[in-house]
């Protein structure tokens, strides 16, 4: 039996990557530590919870070991369990070392950015007690198969790179679906988007902070922010306090954002650090140009340019791509500039320079066949196969 554990199906972009998997037949079974599913699952797969909602936080210990212990009954050591997210993978590999079943955890993002936190210093002890019990790690980057061989003392030989999967033929048909009425006069003048939660390691006040700069130049320009979060309110305040309420739009969590993508002039990821980002991703399905921080981890490698030395902005056949902060001592500001300047210059092309930015389209849909699911998912099936030995 092939099995996937993940935590709930609440929107993200590892749960999304879950449910192309899981729709596609992968699995033989799936088993959600919490019944909460937003995205839309088939119903071949037989899918069964271990808790009835989302478990506070405080109560997750005590819930976690419960499930463990449920578990341990369930698999053999002729099964195969992939799983998804911090919690369902140490739940994984826990529970094999009774069952003896093969673990097969795949990580999202580059943990020793998203762990940075004095705050998850238990959680990092967890991961790098764990991790590297696992038969298989399946990473979507190179950068991020580096961080786990150099920060979490895991063999090479154990991971494995597959891309995260773009649904084309889906995103095709849902980019010509109506936006909501209330949203259409947006979109009648030139719109910048971002798609993403509304936390810190998505920046979006700088992004709003950058945009203030670019109406000065560009007054027709609108920005719109799809996502919900913690900091809906602290971004709201600084909408206010940069007099952008009738120019910035958070429009909140929206089941098809492809819509309003497709509908957008750019797509700008601002990240402090990702897995592999696939807003971009889906963007370039799109045809729509990007504009990339260069964080840890994905943005080189989607844009083709992995010698990137992040010193300035440098344009790619999909977009711009410019420098983290990191790179410059308390330069905040210096990471401002170059934002700014990379969507001046993806302005300026569709003002001066429309032969280029018709290639640019062209080439973002071409890149984007690369994830199909069709490339995808033979790699994922070739992982589980029988025939593939696992290491041990």
């Amino acid at each position: 039996m092939k099995y996937l554990i993940i935590d709930n199906m609440v929107y993200g972009g590892a749960e999304r990557q879950a449910t192309y998997l899981i729709n596609n037949g992968i699995f033989d079974k799936v088993i959600l530590l919490e019944d909460e599913v937003k995205y839309k699952l088939n119903n071949k797969t037989p899918c069964e919870t271990m808790n009835s909602k989302i478990i506070k936080l405080y109560l997750r210990p005590y819930k976690d070991n419960k499930s463990i212990n449920q578990l341990i009954t369930k698999f053999s050591n002729k099964d195969i369990v992939v799983s998804f997210l911090e919690r369902s993978n140490i739940i994984n590999i826990r529970v094999a070392q009774k069952t003896n079943h093969k673990v097969i955890i795949s990580v999202r993002n580059y943990l020793s950015e998203r762990y940075a936190h004095f705050k998850y210093v238990y959680r990092m002890h967890l991961i790098k007690k764990y991790y590297p019990k696992a038969d298989k790690i399946i990473v979507n980057s190179n950068e991020s198969k580096e961080d786990l061989i150099r920060n979490f003392n895991i063999e090479a030989e154990k991971i494995k790179v597959i891309y995260n999967i773009i649904d084309l033929e889906n995103v095709d048909k849902l980019k010509t679906e109506k936006i909501n009425p209330a949203h259409a006069q947006i979109f009648k003048n030139p719109v910048i988007i971002n798609v993403g939660s509304l936390i810190p390691q998505k920046a979006q006040i700088q992004l709003i902070e950058a945009f203030s700069e670019i109406k000065k130049e560009y007054p027709d320009y609108k920005m719109v922010i799809i996502g919900s979060g913690g900091l809906e309110k602290k971004i709201k305040k600084t909408i206010f306090k940069l007099n952008l309420e009738n120019e910035v739009f958070l429009l909140g969590n929206i089941e098809n954002p492809f819509k309003y993508i497709y509908k957008s002039n750019m797509f700008i990821l601002n990240s402090e650090f990702e897995g592999f980002p696939n807003v971009l991703l889906e963007s370039i399905a799109l045809g729509i140009p990007i504009i990339s921080k260069n964080c840890l981890s994905g943005p080189k490698e989607l844009m083709d340019v992995p010698d990137y030395d992040n010193s300035n902005i440098e344009l790619t056949k999909y977009g711009f791509i410019f420098p983290k902060k990191s790179s410059y001592k308390n330069s905040y500001e210096k990471e401002l500039f170059f934002l700014i300047r990379s969507m001046c210059s993806l302005i300026d092309m569709y003002h001066n320079d429309k032969n280029s930015l018709h290639e640019m389209k062209k080439k973002c849909k071409e890149k984007a066949e690369q994830f199909s699911k069709k490339i995808i998912l033979e790699q994922w099936k070739n992982e589980l196969s029988s025939k593939n030995k696992l290491v041990n």
